[in-house]
């Protein structure tokens, strides 16, 4: 790729040594991202002992690979090894932590959506599996994300919006995960008030399934002070399914398009039963009155 541009510059490069340029970047693009994959297969399989071979072997080939200079899909496809080697290593991996979060969170300015996708996955991944060692990147992490979450959530473009709503999921993770180095009585409010997500379906199933989940527990700072945030979740509730529904409609056979999954649909039902039956019913009256039409026909045939 890097010869690409040197060719580029020849005044004898023309319109077929372009094309056959291209073609020969595509097929580099292509080996690289199957050994990345296959890396990522063996990870997942060994776990924590492919964490020497990925040290002794790989830690010198990736780390150059991270860096900002680097053409932007090696660059996303050495941020989800590293990704892999945290979700998967558990703790063997923490002693490299410093050098990949380093790395994780600068890829949250990327121009790339792919390295910013890549990069705010690893960040949620490392609020999970990491404990405190997550803590000193907390803050700048977070930071970094409600800003691309907030400049990106108009962006009408599919690969900014799976960036986008990966940020958010990671988000909920540092919440939940990191508790105390966080301030959840102004991150979840603020992490309601992005949802539904809509682009990237697995992180959107796992994002709506949280919110079931957190609703369910009675957490405060999402139900808000007397329930002022209710309105909001159901809204939130009702507009991925109606979304849902009229994906459906247009989705191929077998395609995956809903982003609340058939296993969260039964929590969801159960949820609001549960909402009707334990809440004041001035409280349900209320929140049930500011809903559309639309949207409690939704719920209502959930």
């Amino acid at each position: 790729m890097k010869q690409h541009h040197e060719n580029q510059q020849d005044e004898d490069y023309d319109a077929e040594s372009a094309r056959q340029q291209t073609e020969n970047d595509e097929l580099e693009e292509g080996i690289f991202r199957s050994m990345i994959d296959s890396i990522g297969w063996i990870v997942k399989v060994q776990k924590e002992a492919f964490f020497p071979v990925f040290k002794a072997h790989l830690l010198t080939f990736v780390t150059p690979l991270l860096e900002q200079k680097t053409v932007s899909m090696l660059r996303g496809q050495a941020i989800c090894m590293i990704d892999d080697i945290i979700e998967h290593c558990d703790t063997s991996a923490q002693e490299l932590l410093p050098l990949f979060l380093n790395h994780l969170v600068q890829g949250l300015e990327d121009q790339s959506p792919s390295v910013i996708q890549a990069s705010a996955y690893g960040i949620g991944v490392s609020a999970e599996k990491c404990g405190a060692a997550f803590d000193p990147f907390c803050q700048n992490a977070l930071e970094k994300m409600v800003h691309l979450i907030n400049v990106s959530t108009n962006v009408d473009d599919d690969e900014v919006g799976a960036a986008c709503d990966n940020a958010i999921s990671a988000v909920a993770k540092i919440c939940l995960a990191r508790e105390g180095a966080v301030d959840a009585a102004k991150m979840w409010p603020m992490w309601l008030s992005w949802l539904p997500l809509r682009t990237d379906v697995l992180e959107a199933q796992e994002v709506h399934a949280r919110l079931i989940s957190l609703v369910s527990s009675g957490n405060a700072h999402v139900l808000g002070a007397n329930y002022s945030n209710l309105v909001q979740i159901l809204k939130v509730f009702a507009s991925a399914l109606l979304f849902d529904m009229a994906a459906e409609e247009d989705a191929a056979e077998d395609e995956e398009v809903s982003t609340i999954s058939e296993e969260s649909k039964p929590k969801l039902r159960e949820l609001l039963v549960k909402l009707q039956s334990q809440l004041p019913v001035s409280v349900v009256q209320n929140a049930w009155s500011k809903l559309s039409g639309d949207e409690q026909q939704a719920l209502s045939q959930l």
